[in-house]
């Protein structure tokens, strides 16, 4: 068995510069954290226990919600946090958050949601001190590369991961500008 990811690494340095994004549809941004009552709209669209041992976790999701309802969002981490397609964790510098898990629910595709909220995990960053924001986004999936690039993220470095009877196997791009490349861990 042959199975080939190739994931692409944007990276944003805070502060930055932040793009003035509108969607066609009315939407609140809001954090959901643990304890918070918001925690019942995210298990609405993700599955509870996933939900409550991220936010166990101490991270935070930053969600559109339309008419009530969760239409898109996004997780935002410190720590080690499992990139399952390729079986490794990425650990976050001092300063760094990654940005992972993006969702918009399929009927409110293409209407800019993804940005804004995006937009919005970088404002919460910067507000609090951090100094780069990482998002991971499989090459294949030209929308959400179109969603991370209208936010204002660069490409930065490329991750190849292959595997042949199981066996794992990494190449790793040289970043693409001078900062420190993340740190890459098994699961």
């Amino acid at each position: 068995m042959f199975q080939f990811i190739r994931l692409v690494l944007y990276a944003f340095t805070l502060p930055g510069s932040h793009q003035t994004l509108e969607t066609p549809i009315e939407v609140d941004i809001i954090q959901v954290k643990k304890g918070e009552p918001a925690v019942e709209k995210i298990t609405e669209v993700l599955n509870s226990e996933l939900a409550h041992r991220r936010l166990d976790r101490g991270e935070i999701c930053f969600a559109a919600v339309h008419k009530g309802k969760i239409v898109s969002y996004c997780w935002f981490a410190q720590g080690n946090i499992g990139i399952e397609e390729i079986g490794m964790a990425v650990s976050t510098l001092p300063g760094e958050v990654y940005l992972y898990d993006a969702f918009t629910l399929s009927p409110w595709r293409g209407k800019g949601l993804y940005p804004v909220v995006l937009k919005e995990t970088l404002l919460h960053a910067e507000t609090i001190g951090f100094t780069r924001a990482l998002i991971f986004v499989a090459e294949n999936n030209k929308a959400s590369r179109r969603g991370v690039i209208k936010t204002g993220f660069q490409e930065f470095q490329v991750v190849r991961y292959f595997s042949i009877l199981g066996i794992p196997f990494y190449r790793y791009s040289e970043p693409l500008f001078d900062l420190q490349p993340p740190i890459f861990k098994p699961l």
